[in-house]
């Protein structure tokens, strides 16, 4: 893209934010959300197009409409919150964690838990004993989600920012309220794990992943359409029946999976799947070796899937290039079913996007009925480091200054290296399991020298120079192999 169509572009945003800022001055929230759909509109633009980077500050156009996107709905939920519509303060400020990329900002998510418990009348600010007398046994369950809920947002902070001063208090004090409540023997209480599947709670899970920007907002919009359908439906207009089948194009380790059960999740609670359950299978699940068994192999995994999510990974190998391949069989009953059965079972197929692309585009079947693509760009390596980072914290180890910066070179190199294979974050999981390795081989090494074992919590550089080595290693290794299979006969 030229540095003329850049500015364009910015220029535009930036003359929306003017609009929007003059909206929320008059307090127009009618105005302030026509803008606002103009500039998701806008954005949408941008969303397809590849961007280099801006010499100015090193951020792409599309980094700076999320930027955008973020503050404006962070300024709508103020102005909700200052005329104490508590409700529709948590709806943006869930809309400006959703556009938190690799700043992961902790503010949003504080200010979402605030505006949940607000919306029960809890003020974190209060003493629990005053607050008390206003829970009964027919509040005490919504009291309870929003609870769960606040404290879900805090530790999300929390896993990204690590536990500050403020959020540890925050945490602290909802236990403690949770305690009272559960002190109080009028009160019924209600297990909260019932409330799994309230769709506001799965799509704040949902945008507590690292990354995935445009992901979550797809997934945002189908469940905004599906509501939007009830909404009609209600009110009496004619509502055509709702194609939610999905493809999910995507190198590995970006998240398709995972996002495919979170999927199924959302539709169970937006009650469009009565299970929301998440079946997964690949060829060897649906293919048989014999003549006429294929469709029946086929139609147990879809009578398995049954009210809940069919996910058939590296779909494409359905279909190979043998002419008595049974693939075709496959392909035709899941057809059938996903018509016959479109209100009792969503199919997601998954894959590489040129395979997968090549292989939709070979069955005009397939392409009719799979009008939701979402496609799971590559992680960033500012996004595989915060990856990084979240799963050590899971394992309660912590990297070095020092070992950070090998951490990331080696993330670096191996992206460059094989920039459409490199494993995302398999990648990431596998540099951390090979450190723990290394460091378990050390301390116990050291251990039978008589050596002190040191901090058992912590990578530092000598264990990332050692899974360096390690990896150095075995890829020279492949190499020779390699070049020795590949020389020709005769050759010593």
């Amino acid at each position: 893209m030229d540095h003329k169509r850049k500015e364009r572009l910015l220029e535009s945003m930036r003359a929306l934010d003017q609009e929007v800022r003059e909206a929320l001055l008059a307090e127009d929230m009618e105005l302030f959300h026509y803008h606002l759909l103009r500039a998701y509109r806008l954005n949408n633009k941008v969303s397809g197009l590849k961007l280099d980077q801006q010499s100015d500050n090193q951020l792409n156009v599309q980094s700076q409409f999320y930027q955008y996107l973020k503050s404006w709905h962070q300024q709508a939920a103020q102005y909700y919150e200052g005329a104490g519509q508590y409700e529709e303060a948590k709806r943006e400020w869930l809309g400006a964690i959703s556009f938190l990329k690799e700043d992961l900002d902790p503010e949003p998510h504080i200010q979402y838990a605030h505006a949940e418990l607000l919306s029960q009348n809890i003020k974190v600010s209060r003493d629990i004993k005053d607050l008390m007398p206003y829970i009964s046994k027919h509040n005490v369950r919504d009291v309870q989600l929003s609870l769960r809920k606040a404290k879900f947002s805090l530790k999300t902070a929390s896993a990204n920012n690590g536990l500050t001063d403020a959020l540890n208090y925050m945490i602290g004090w909802i236990d403690q309220l949770q305690k009272a409540i559960d002190e109080r023997e009028d009160l019924t209480l209600v297990d909260v794990a019932e409330a799994d599947g309230h769709i506001n709670d799965i799509l704040l899970e949902l945008d507590g992943f690292i990354g995935l920007v445009k992901v979550k907002q797809k997934v945002r919009e189908i469940c905004n359409l599906v509501a939007f359908n009830k909404l009609r439906q209600e009110k009496g207009f004619k509502v055509e029946p709702l194609s939610l089948h999905m493809i999910f194009t995507g190198n590995p380790g970006t998240g398709k999976t995972t996002i495919a059960r979170i999927v199924a999740r959302v539709l169970k609670a937006l009650g469009v799947l009565k299970k929301g359950h998440l079946v997964e299978a690949g060829r060897a699940d649906l293919i048989a070796e014999y003549v006429g068994q294929t469709a029946v192999k086929t139609m147990g995994k879809i009578k398995e899937a049954r009210d809940g999510v069919l996910f058939i990974d590296e779909a494409y190998s359905l279909v190979r290039s043998e002419g008595n391949d049974f693939g075709i069989e496959a392909i035709d009953t899941i057809v059938k079913e996903m018509e016959d059965k479109r209100e009792e079972l969503v199919i997601i197929l998954a894959g590489y996007p040129n395979e997968m692309n090549r292989f939709i585009l070979s069955n005009p079947g397939l392409q009719s009925r799979f009008k939701n693509q979402i496609l799971f760009e590559d992680y960033s390596i500012g996004e595989l480091m915060a990856i990084a980072k979240f799963m050590l914290k899971q394992r309660q180890f912590r990297l070095t200054g020092g070992a950070e910066q090998i951490f990331r070179r080696i993330v670096t190199d191996r992206v460059q290296m094989n920039p459409d294979n490199h494993g995302n974050a398999r990648l990431v999981r596998n540099l951390i399991e090979e450190s723990i390795l290394s460091k378990a081989n050390l301390v116990v090494s050291n251990q039978e020298l008589g050596i002190h074992e040191g901090e058992l919590d912590v990578i530092d550089e000598t264990i990332m120079r050692m899974v360096d080595f390690n990896m150095l290693s075995s890829n020279e290794l492949k190499d020779q192999i390699r070049d020795k299979v590949q020389q020709p006969k005769g050759v010593i």
